[in-house]
This record gives C-alpha cells, sequence and structure tokens, in this order.
C-alpha cells in the first residue's frame, strides 16, 4: 500500500518539470549552449541635449538662382571643356577651348602685314626726306608709270602666234579705252614735267596706262 503514494510524487515532479521545460521555450541542450555564450558588452553614458537632423528625402527640381549665356567673340570648333557640371567658376577661369589653328595663322598674317607696312612707313619717310632735301635744292622728282605699251619688249614677251594674239587681246580688253599703248603717248606728259610749266609738281606717280588704274 505505501508504493501508490511514491509513485503518484515520482509522476507529478515529472509533469511539473515537462511543463516547465515547454513554457520556457528551451530544452537542456539550448541552455547548455546559452551559458557557454561570453557575457555581452554594455555601454554608458551621459544623457545630454542637442539638435537631432532631420533628412528629408523627396523627388523634385533644382532650379539656379541665375543663368548667363556664354558667348564667344569668336567661331570655331569647340575642342576642350575646362570645367564641370555645378563646379563654382569666377571671372578669369578658362572655359572652353576653340581650335587655335586657324587664329594662329590669321594672328601670323597680320603680324608680316604689320611688318610690311611698318617698312612702307619706314620707306616713305626717307622718301619724304629725300623729296624734301632734294626740294631745298629746286630738283623736282616724278614718275611716269606706263600700260602695256606696243615695244619691241612687249613683243618678245608676247611671241608670236595663235596664243600671243589671245594674250593681246585679253591685255586689249582689261584697257578702258580698248587699246595698248604707243610711245608717242609718254612723250607729252615727260616733256610737260621737263618743262618750266611743270615747275611746281613733284613727287608724284603718274600714271599714262589708258585707264587701268581706274579698274
Amino acid at each position: 500500500m505505501e508504493l501508490f503514494p511514491n509513485r503518484f510524487t515520482s509522476a507529478t515532479a515529472a509533469l511539473l518539470a515537462a511543463v516547465f521545460l515547454s513554457a520556457s521555450g528551451k530544452t537542456p541542450a539550448d541552455q547548455q549552449g546559452r551559458s557557454a555564450l561570453p557575457p555581452v558588452p554594455v555601454q554608458t553614458g551621459f544623457a545630454m541635449r542637442k539638435d537631432v537632423p532631420v533628412d528629408l528625402t523627396a523627388i523634385g527640381n533644382v532650379e539656379s538662382i541665375a543663368t548667363i549665356a556664354v558667348k564667344a567673340q569668336v567661331t570655331g570648333e569647340l575642342i576642350d571643356v575646362s570645367f564641370t557640371e555645378g563646379q563654382d567658376v569666377k571671372k578669369g577661369d578658362l572655359l572652353f577651348t576653340i581650335q587655335p589653328r586657324l587664329y594662329a595663322t590669321q594672328l601670323a598674317q597680320a603680324e608680316a602685314n604689320l611688318a610690311r607696312d611698318r617698312a612702307q612707313a619706314s620707306n616713305a619717310k626717307r622718301e619724304l626726306a629725300r623729296q624734301e632735301e632734294l626740294a631745298r635744292k629746286n630738283v623736282l622728282l616724278n614718275a611716269v608709270c606706263p600700260g602695256p605699251t606696243n615695244t619691241p619688249m612687249m613683243a618678245a614677251v608676247l611671241g608670236e602666234g595663235e596664243q600671243a594674239v589671245k594674250w593681246k587681246d585679253a591685255m586689249v580688253r582689261g584697257i578702258p579705252l580698248k587699246r595698248m599703248g604707243e610711245p608717242d603717248d609718254y612723250t607729252g606728259i615727260i616733256a610737260l614735267l621737263a618743262s618750266e610749266d611743270g615747275k611746281f609738281i613733284t613727287g608724284q606717280a603718274i600714271s599714262v596706262s589708258g585707264g587701268m588704274n581706274m579698274i
């Protein structure tokens, strides 16, 4: 009769142990693994009051405060852009590079023309000085500039045959009076310059060319 109470007590203890393990959700193996984990570190700090950044995420359009139009003073092929979109630039910064070869050629030509004009100005000054010196000595200096003229030299230049006739006709078409000059066409103006009537004419280049300088 004493065996029944002992059996009841053992069964009750086993049932309570099963209920406890089921409620905790852990098996004895899990509890052994958990006890093997290292402790979790905990950090502490002082409470303080400060601003907390607020980030807003949205979709929209950004417009600049002011816009300008960049217009080049010269035209040409654009070969380089020296800034990136959104970069801050200031006065004097290089923005674009235009192909410089054409303008380098034009600059060289302009410099050559300038050198030529300076040489011509220097020659004109020397000529003026000579004219003034000759004028003080009462010496007159003039030039007679003839046009195409029928002379043995011109005939030798043109040659003979049909081609010579074509060249001569082409020259005549370029003369307003529609004829070539003759040696007698120049004697009158030369005589005038050498006479008393031409004593007040000096420093002149007189064209006797049938009007070719009028074209």
